[in-house]
């Protein structure tokens, strides 16, 4: 997963072309880590998912304007509106079945 500041978050909601995911973590949340290796493995498994992580403690207006009430958290966005948001991320398999739809080719 390629790491993303605040302002590139930003722009990134305005462009409606765009299907990705974005993985919201602390550095020292244990459940984070976990989040981030079954995410790791998705990630290989699905080569054209855009996938990216922001640590929220460098965020803190896109948490508030996306509402972001704990970490982890998984968002994706299709065609820039917010299609689904994981707070609980239980399974590499569960994790796979959420992100395939942006992860297949157009």
């Amino acid at each position: 997963m390629r790491d993303i500041d605040e302002k590139d978050l930003l722009l990134r909601e305005q462009d409606e072309g765009l299907r990705y995911a974005v993985f919201a973590y602390t550095p020292l949340c244990g459940t984070c880590k976990l989040a981030s290796r079954m995410l790791g493995i998705v990630e290989q498994m699905l080569p054209d998912l855009e996938l990216v992580q922001c640590n929220v403690n460098y965020a803190p207006k896109w948490v508030r304007a996306q509402e972001i009430t704990s970490v982890p958290c998984l968002i994706l966005y299709d065609k820039g509106s917010e299609t689904e948001r994981a707070y609980s991320m239980k399974s590499v398999d569960e994790l796979y079945m959420m992100l395939k739809p942006l992860g297949e080719k157009r």
